[in-house]
């Protein structure tokens, strides 16, 4: 029997002029795999006679997106019916998911959307984590003034104003950062949280954003938004305009030999390469010529190696990169198949000058992504930054 309190999603789509299997063949999908975790709301089922007026069609939907808790609207084509629904869900305050398999690119969709993704799977699990954390985190505590309710909406718009001031007017990247952001921010296993601080609303919008600057392979652009959120947070307390980000004069260069920097281990024991890594050259095998590339981005101090984990199987040896609290400090982490005592080494990166940190980390992914030695980059293609 299904649980009564299973989230009701609506399974908006295109109807006129669709055939059986439009109407039908991915709304079947979608019940049929994810029917166990969510109650559905399929227009298509009760799909109304010709003879009704088109008020009575209206009234209808607008009905059952009133009892659903979120939309799912598979915008596999251009629908005014569709796009209506979502308008209809955002005024009624509903988490919406926008399906765009097709690559439409609406800017209203993107605007009034909670979210758009490539595809039904990901859609749900979009909609899996609106579900998770909506009802767990309901209020903002701020310092100094009365709580207030959380707004997902409110927090896009403070991302979409950092994106401007960064010159990166994209609808699509605040609706990326904000599930992110969720995740971040949604409560662990040891019970429920049901409010957070603007503090910490902020330091999970900076982590998502320094993580997505790391990841090359995503199709959103997010190079220098992180550091706008910083400026624009910055000015925001002091009730100053949203500074732009100034403009690096020159890029840091790529050496044709590695530098002489520092390379060891605060604790041996923490070290996937076993004990007595104290140098460059105590590193084995491929990671050192991993090591050995990022040595050749001028600019770099010292590197060192911190916390060792497991983490995934990879291939061959690559690294990931992304910005640090700490200034002057690169958070890295290396992913060796070789190594004998885990496979995912920790590493900082510290920088001579802090004010060429965001250089030296830019060059530092270019660099290793041309070599194919960026977690999440294709073997020999450049990485745009």
């Amino acid at each position: 029997m299904k649980d009564k309190k299973s989230p009701r999603i609506y399974l908006a789509g295109p109807i006129s002029g669709c055939n059986e299997a439009q109407l039908t063949h991915w709304r079947r999908l979608v019940k049929e795999r994810h029917g166990d975790e969510f109650e559905f709301i399929d227009p298509a089922e009760d799909l109304v006679q010709d003879s009704d007026a088109p008020y009575q069609v209206v009234e209808r939907d607008v009905r059952e997106i009133r009892k659903a808790d979120a939309v799912l609207a598979n915008m596999w084509r251009e629908s005014i019916g569709t796009a209506i629904g979502i308008a209809t869900a955002r005024m009624q305050h509903k988490p919406v998911v926008v399906v765009d398999s097709n690559h439409i690119g609406s800017r209203m969709l993107a605007y009034y959307a909670d979210s758009v993704v490539p595809d039904l799977h990901e859609a749900i699990k979009r909609l899996r984590l609106f579900m998770k954390f909506r009802p767990s985190v309901t209020m903002v505590v701020k310092r100094d003034r009365p709580r207030e309710a959380f707004d997902p909406r409110k927090l896009a718009k403070a991302i979409r104003e950092a994106c401007r001031a960064a010159d990166c007017d994209d609808l699509l990247l605040p609706l990326e950062v904000v599930p992110e952001t969720m995740r971040r921010l949604a409560p662990s296993d040891r019970g429920p949280t049901r409010e957070v601080t603007t503090t910490r609303i902020r330091q999970a919008v900076w982590d998502s954003l320094a993580w997505m600057e790391s990841e090359p392979q995503r199709h959103v652009p997010v190079v220098g938004v992180r550091q706008a959120w910083e400026n624009f947070e910055h000015a925001r307390r002091r009730g100053g305009p949203v500074a732009v980000p100034a403009v690096v004069e020159k890029d840091a260069v790529i050496h044709a030999r590695p530098l002489e920097v520092t390379v060891s281990a605060g604790k041996s024991h923490a070290c996937i390469w076993g004990a007595g890594v104290k140098s460059l050259d105590k590193i084995p095998g491929a990671a050192r010529k991993v090591f050995e590339e990022i040595c050749r981005v001028d600019g770099i101090s010292y590197i060192r190696l911190t916390a060792s984990s497991e983490g995934p199987r990879e291939g061959s040896c690559r690294v990931s990169l992304m910005a640090s609290k700490n200034k002057a400090t690169i958070e890295g982490k290396c992913y060796d198949p070789q190594a004998t005592r885990g496979r995912a080494q920790s590493f900082q990166v510290l920088v001579h000058d802090a004010e060429r940190t965001e250089v030296v980390l830019r060059a530092l992914r270019k660099h290793m992504g041309d070599l194919g030695l960026l977690r999440g980059a294709e073997d020999g293609a450049a990485i745009a930054v």
